[in-house]
């Protein structure tokens, strides 16, 4: 009876240690899914300014997410630049903690993304996407403007920086590449924290527009070049905010399409573009649309159209579009008249 004991009794033992190595075991695997899943917490929404949200859904709008470098928590579970580690396709970035840096790194990364390929395709506005802690950038841009929607544009101060576009047929949208940095210190009655769930909205310009399109159904070479001039004027709220004159150089029969932006406020503003002048050698095939005019506004169409054909009973002359800058360099100043085409 006694030998019958202690073969119990070994019997348990055994199996309580089956047991905690089973629970070990569970506890290791449990820490695993834990670390996964707390790897895979991020959640990242990008919006935009809700007055014009339902426009850029017109215009088609996306955004593509490209993972610069994965993040790892320290001992004290804080996510710092310092610990971050870069993805291959941007080995050459240099991350910097100061804010100030950003748009200039953002500039770099998008140089570097626009070769290789996004983590993240064609994501929609408002829909949440989950990932790793890490640093994003985000770059949107319409999708129905193919492989055309990267520009580099020139700031007042001479300085160049690349957007991403998108168009909704009045209005043309110009995004800044933007960095995210996943999970994100926030500072709440003083006390900072790590919030895995982020909102951000897409730094984007609105631009008013006017394309316009000309076609030259004949053309008459040994006239040389034609030249097709047109007055545009846009008028807000009774305010000029656009008067110019443009013009197109044909050298052979087609079409051509000169964009007119206004920068700054243009929601509302009333276009009127009037051909004003065809050469004397091609005239205008609709003449009761040689003034047309339409208003900027969400779900309208800002193009306007003019058709022209050589007619060869009119005699050959030559225009010049007066152009006039100010010069400021003496004491006083003075207007300085140039020849349009002159001008670099």
């Amino acid at each position: 009876m006694q030998a019958k004991k202690k073969r119990f009794a070994i019997a348990a033992r055994s199996l309580l240690v089956l047991a905690l190595a089973l629970a070990t075991l569970a506890a290791g695997l449990g820490s695993s899914v834990l670390a996964e899943d707390a790897a895979q917490a991020c959640l990242l929404t990008v919006t935009a300014n809700e007055s014009y949200l339902a426009d850029l859904a017109e215009a088609n709008v996306v955004y593509d997410v490209y993972k610069l470098a994965t993040a790892a928590p320290d001992e004290h579970g804080n996510y710092l630049l310092a610990n971050m580690t870069l993805e291959p396709a941007f080995g050459d970035l240099t991350l910097t903690d100061d804010p100030s840096d950003w748009e200039d790194l953002a500039q770099d990364a998008m140089r570097s993304a626009l070769s290789s390929t996004p983590l993240i395709p064609s994501a929609a506005l408002g829909e949440g996407q989950t990932l790793e802690a890490g640093m994003y950038l985000v770059l949107a841009r319409g999708s129905d403007l193919g492989a055309n929607y990267v520009q580099t544009r020139t700031d007042p101060d001479g300085s160049t920086r690349l957007v991403t576009l998108a168009d909704s047929g009045c209005f043309q949208y110009r995004f800044s590449p933007m960095l995210v940095s996943l999970p994100n210190q926030t500072e709440t009655e003083g006390e900072s924290d790590w919030n895995f769930s982020l909102t951000v909205n897409l730094k984007a310009e609105q631009t008013g527009y006017v394309d316009i399109s000309k076609t030259l159904r004949t053309f008459e070479e040994s006239g040389g070049s034609a030249r097709f001039l047109f007055d545009v004027e846009a008028v807000l709220d009774g305010v000029s905010i656009y008067s110019n004159v443009e013009y197109m150089d044909f050298t052979g029969a087609g079409t051509q399409v000169r964009r007119i932006e206004f920068e700054g406020p243009s929601l509302g503003a009333v276009v009127t573009v009037t051909e004003v002048y065809s050469g004397t050698r091609y005239q205008l095939v609709n003449t009761d649309q040689r003034t047309q005019s339409f208003t900027i506004n969400y779900g309208n169409t800002a193009q306007t159209s003019f058709i022209n054909a050589y007619n060869p009973t009119q005699a050959i002359s030559e225009v010049i579009v007066n152009h006039f800058e100010y010069d400021a360099s003496g004491e006083t100043g003075k207007w300085v008249w140039m020849r349009l085409d002159e001008i670099a």
